[in-house]
């Protein structure tokens, strides 16, 4: 079962490794033994980079992906969710009418969620060369039903996913990892559900000032600016 993140929701490194500890052990170990991030950081740097300092430089790639996976699954998911047609025109329908509850069938689709964090790497306090990460996470959630109420998503059925990471440095790839995994077991909606349109306000006024704005006459007074000044109709 994933570790849950500081809220409660599962994070997308939890899902993955199960811990982060577990994940930060895993990137170390195999991006360690990545001999095309060693040539990366040779080809991009200015100067000779020392053999003792490649391992460093691994260790910062491997702490920036996992860095970048500390956010919350559901919030992945959800977000992508949020652009759909389908949900927005559920959402539109339940705002409109807050005891309706409209269920939505997504097809199966695929997320993508990219990060690109930078790693500076210094020799003798000089920056000599710049590698930007890319951070790319492919998700296809299979066929579920997502239900609607009063504009949020407030219930997701079962179903299942398949998560693909992976981890490039600028074009040359360095790693990758997939997973399957249920849906509903990382999925957890806030209380309130997930909000996909902002609910409508009414402010009602008091009796006595609806009609004191009622009352007034349509006067624009244009003051000292002159122009067509209207007034209200005097009675002869």
């Amino acid at each position: 079962m994933p570790t849950p993140h500081a809220d409660g929701q599962a994070t997308v490194a939890a899902v993955l490794f199960g811990t982060a500890e577990e994940g930060r052990r895993i990137l170390h170990d195999e991006l360690l033994a990545e001999d095309e991030l060693a040539g990366k950081v040779r080809s991009a740097a200015t100067t000779v980079v020392p053999k003792g300092a490649l391992a460093l430089i691994r260790r910062q790639v491997a702490d920036a992906a996992l860095e970048v996976l500390q956010i919350p699954f559901s919030d992945v998911l959800t977000g992508a969710w949020s652009r759909y047609s389908e949900l927005m025109q559920a959402a539109e329908l339940t705002r409109a009418n807050p005891g309706r509850r409209e269920d939505v069938v997504l097809a199966e689709h695929t997320v993508t969620s990219e990060h690109h964090p930078h790693i500076d790497v210094l020799v003798d306090d000089t920056l000599v060369a710049s590698i930007q990460l890319n951070v790319q996470l492919l998700c296809t959630v299979r066929a579920l039903t997502v239900a609607v109420e009063r504009a949020a998503i407030v219930e997701v059925g079962s179903g299942s996913a398949h998560v693909k990471l992976s981890v490039a440095a600028d074009d040359v790839p360095l790693w990758t990892r997939e997973h399957e995994f249920d849906v509903t077991a990382v999925v957890r909606l806030r209380e309130g559900g997930v909000l996909l349109l902002p609910h409508q306000r009414t402010i009602e006024l008091p009796e006595s000032n609806r009609a004191a704005v009622t009352d007034r006459p349509a006067v624009t007074d244009l003051g000292e600016f002159g122009g067509d000044q209207r007034r209200p109709n005097r009675p002869p």
